[in-house]
């Protein structure tokens, strides 16, 4: 018998698979970036559509999309995502420990161009701390996903500086050193 740990753990990792997936309207693009293989994620999927007794997502040549019954889910597997790591954060804020989820929304050119090095600078000092990014096409994109909590912080070219609900995290970004 799987311990509940277990079962949380496996069905967390299914949802994220399917954020991923809707992410990156397809399964070989978010296999690769959550370091599974395209079975794997395909396996994970079809466990999630058997254990809801519903078909989430129509698979075609062309990419990946939601089913209607899977639209009307997915808003309450991401907020399950969302509370299930602030969960994890507090319990390790608890205990005394720096870790947890950064969700960075930004422009493609700026995650292309700026982050590697800020993601590589923050990692020396926060080595615990994992990063999660969304990116949109437009500034406003980002700055919409802030509002409804998807994300921890954006990064655009138009406002100049970090909104965020995490000072430190502003803090630190807002060094000499940032760009």
């Amino acid at each position: 018998m799987q311990t509940l740990e277990k079962v949380i753990c496996k069905t967390m990792n299914r949802y994220s698979a399917l954020q991923k997936i809707v992410e990156f309207v397809s399964f070989t693009k978010a296999a690769e970036a959550l370091g599974y293989t395209q079975s794997a994620m395909s396996q994970m999927i079809s466990s999630l559509e058997d254990e809801l007794s519903i078909k989430l997502l129509y698979r075609s040549r062309v990419g990946v999309k939601l089913t209607l019954e899977g639209a009307n889910l997915y808003s309450f597997i991401q907020r399950t995502i969302l509370q299930y790591q602030a969960l994890q954060e507090k319990a390790n804020e608890i205990k005394g420990l720096e870790t947890g989820v950064i969700r960075i929304g930004t422009i493609s050119s700026i995650s292309c161009h700026w982050m590697p090095q800020l993601i590589r600078e923050f990692q020396c000092s926060f080595h615990d701390l994992r990063h999660d990014f969304a990116q949109g096409k437009h500034p406003k994109d980002v700055q919409y996903r802030l509002g409804h909590s998807s994300i921890s912080m954006t990064l655009d070219t138009y406002t100049h500086h970090v909104p965020t609900r995490q000072n430190d995290i502003a803090d630190w970004l807002e060094t000499p050193s940032h760009p």
